[in-house]
């Protein structure tokens, strides 16, 4: 048997845990047995939870998934198959005997150039008798082919590759677990376990979840090292610049996990080093948050399938700024010390006379002499309550010129109205001086600027170079901005028709986005949320259109199908802590078969 096939074959032994599953309570124990210094360690509930719930996962998927497409299988019953071809027994006899709970992975070192992988997989165990006697049949052939030779010590069962052998992979086998290395050296417990390590256990205790399949670790030194020597030869001084930057970031968190049987969850920590050096230089690193206050979708559609919730964006925004000027300052500084040869195209050149600190000051002179307004001092401060993004798709005209109209709409908090009537009326006075066209339209109580179908200058001047199809899109498009006292809107109509006035059934009272909301994180400083299902709806639309290709119609039933079994996505951030960041990645199943198009 060849090492590609022993990997193989564990792969097979362990794939039940590379899906979310019910985790352990100690699902990192196995990193005792790995230096302190491991800069990437994983670990991987392997119990019989894991199983449990992927055959809950494969029943759910047969449900959502036409009659058919998913086999009458259990994951047991693939693993005793995979056993039967090649051992007596089953799973649970031949291996779940001795098999323990956790399997662990470590890579010790990011230069790969030894000959010998620096890596260690371990794999928990409860018999290690039972486990020699498994492996020694699965060597049995290596063995009397002189490929393999077993070996006995007080603390392993050792399966070695021979002396001549092409083989390299040792198979180690403890009482508490089996080892697979490419270099004996690596076998023992070490005098500093990872599992001590500060870093270590205080970077995955900031996981704000429980009951996790899968923990990943992430030492981000090492990189930051390696890349630190590759700048500094290339770069220079540049390279030590951006060494500042980078030393900033610390260790890395991931956990994954299934909940409910049905919620796919990834959660992300991000740590951070001592942050002096770059506060000094004027950098902003603590930007103005607060908890999302998912309550504003009140003033989105409930058919909105994609939407980011924050608050705070103008103070955001000219933090962004600030650092925009001081990095680019910076940037400068360092540029202005490299020899006029590193220097030898156009790009360079430009790269090195364009500061990037004064994008800001372009951007507050063109809207200063658009609208006589200061965006840093008249707009930004009072935007400190809650917004909104979002983005539908519409179906478009039944004769399908056009097949699908975008609505894109900003819905900001106006937490001073008069500021904010005080900035539509200056757009609408800039409109007036540079001549564009528009009206002034009224939805419920407000007066809104209505640019009608503003895109049709943008229009080839010969008329012969436009499509029936190109103007039918473009001259749906109207660009509106109004508030009402409550909140500020701006975007295309239908999206601002409805923000500024409210009807019926809002995205708060949806089923779907109160699914988002349950499975976010609690004190989340931003959501964003994807409703996979509701582009069925448009789907079918364009399904029905006499457009449609009898291609186009085979790749809108796959994608109906695939959309059939998701609900919806979710991410989420806030800060964990001193020094840490916090995100989370869901995404879910769906609950119920999607109806058949009619």
């Amino acid at each position: 048997m060849k090492k590609l096939s022993l990997l193989l074959l564990l792969a097979v032994l362990l794939g039940a845990a590379v899906a979310p599953a019910m985790a352990q309570d100690n699902l990192t124990a196995l990193a005792r047995y790995f230096p302190a210094d491991t800069p990437l360690f994983a670990a991987v509930d392997i119990s019989d939870g894991t199983l449990t719930q992927l055959d809950a996962v494969l029943g759910q998927l047969g449900v959502l998934l036409p009659a058919g497409t998913i086999p009458p299988v259990t994951v047991t019953g693939l693993l005793d198959q995979a056993i039967q071809e090649q051992f007596q027994g089953d799973f649970q006899t031949a291996i779940r005997s001795w098999l323990g709970d956790t399997a662990a992975l470590g890579v010790l070192s990011l230069d790969m150039s030894s000959p010998n992988a620096p890596v260690i997989a371990a794999v928990a165990i409860t018999d290690r008798a039972k486990a020699a006697s498994f492996f020694g049949g699965l060597f049995a052939q290596q063995i009397e082919n002189k490929l393999y030779t077993k070996e006995e010590t007080d603390s392993f069962t050792l399966f070695v590759p021979a002396k001549d052998s092409y083989q390299s992979t040792i198979l180690a086998i403890g009482d508490e677990a089996l080892f697979i290395v490419e270099d004996m050296e690596l076998l023992g417990m070490p005098a500093a376990p990872l599992s001590e390590n500060p870093k270590f256990t205080d970077t995955l205790a900031l996981l704000p979840g429980e009951g996790y399949a899968i923990q990943v670790y992430l030492d981000y030194s090492n990189f930051i090292g390696m890349m630190m020597e590759q700048s500094a030869a290339s770069m220079g001084m540049m390279g030590s610049m951006l060494g500042d930057f980078y030393n900033v970031i610390g260790a890395q968190a991931y956990g994954f996990a299934l909940l409910d049987n049905r919620a796919f969850v990834m959660d992300i920590v991000q740590t951070y080093n001592d942050t002096a050096a770059l506060e000094e230089a004027g950098l902003v690193m603590n930007y103005p948050s607060g908890p999302v206050n998912a309550d504003f979708a009140r003033y989105l559609p409930a058919d909105t399938p994609v939407a980011l919730f924050g608050n705070n964006l103008g103070p955001a925004t000219l933090n962004g700024f600030e650092n925009l000027r001081v990095f680019g300052d910076m940037l400068q500084a360092q540029m202005k010390q490299l020899p006029d040869e590193a220097f030898n195209n156009d790009a360079s050149r430009f790269l090195r006379d364009f500061n990037l600190g004064s994008i800001p000051t372009f951007i507050n002179l063109a809207f200063s002499g658009a609208t006589g307004l200061s965006l840093e001092t008249d707009v930004l401060p009072w935007m400190t309550g809650d917004y909104a993004l979002y983005m539908r798709i519409l179906p478009g005209a039944e004769n399908g010129i056009p097949p699908i109209v975008p609505d894109l709409a900003l819905v900001i908090e106006a937490t001073d109205p008069d500021a904010a009537q005080t900035l539509v009326t200056a757009v609408g006075s800039a409109a007036d001086q540079y001549k564009l066209e528009y009206a002034t339209e009224t939805i419920g109580s407000s007066q809104v600027l209505a640019f009608n179908a503003p895109f049709l200058n943008m229009l080839p001047l010969n008329p012969a170079n436009v499509t029936d199809m190109e103007r039918a899109l473009v001259g749906s498009i109207d660009l509106l901005l109004g508030s009402n006292g409550e909140v500020l809107v701006g975007g295309t109509r239908p999206g601002v028709t409805y923000s500024l006035n409210p009807q019926g059934t809002t995205l708060a009272d949806t089923p779907a986005f109160a699914e988002a909301r349950q499975y976010a994180l609690a004190e989340a400083e931003s959501l964003g949320y994807l409703n996979l299902r509701g582009f069925v709806p448009l789907l079918d639309h364009l399904a029905g259109l006499p457009t449609a290709s009898d291609r186009e119609l085979r790749d809108m039933q796959q994608i109906r199908m695939v959309l059939g079994t998701l609900s919806t996505a979710s991410f989420s951030f806030s800060q964990g802590g001193d020094n840490a960041a916090v995100g989370r990645f869901v995404l879910t199943l769906g609950s119920e078969p999607l109806p058949p198009a009619e």
